[in-house]
């Protein structure tokens, strides 16, 4: 009977997981282009818990959660911001993220930032879309 219900709680959670992946994109800040541009739409590339220092070489990079159909308290769940763990996300609305990429590759300030930028958006769309 405990098999039962072990199965079960493994069915839940994996239900959970693959709603998660099917809902979220989990992508690098510099994906968003460099930090003066990407600074408006992501707030500054240090630790939230640090704003003023920079983030030591060989810690983990603010991350970017691009999310859509699923509630941001869930996301907020998920990727939770961790300070201990050196763990810092951002959250993006699929919507906000790509009227931001429309936006700065029209304006195509610089071929390698927008093909990056293009690249972005493109993941963006394989996944959420």
């Amino acid at each position: 009977m405990s098999y039962g219900w072990l199965l079960l709680l493994c069915l839940l959670l994996a239900g959970c997981a693959s709603r998660i992946s099917r809902t979220t994109l989990v992508l690098d800040y510099a994906d968003f282009g460099p930090q003066p541009m990407a600074y408006k739409i992501l707030g500054p590339k240090n630790y939230q818990w640090e704003p003023q220092t920079s983030i030591p070489f060989g810690d983990e990079p603010v991350r970017v959660v691009v999310f859509r159909n699923i509630d941001l308290d869930k996301v907020k769940l998920h990727y939770p911001v961790a300070r201990e763990l050196n763990q810092d996300y951002r959250y993006l609305p699929h919507a906000e993220a790509m009227d931001y990429l429309e936006q700065k590759i029209r304006q195509n300030l610089l071929t390698r930032v927008t093909r990056r930028l293009e690249a972005t958006r493109e993941r963006i769309r394989a996944a959420l879309e």
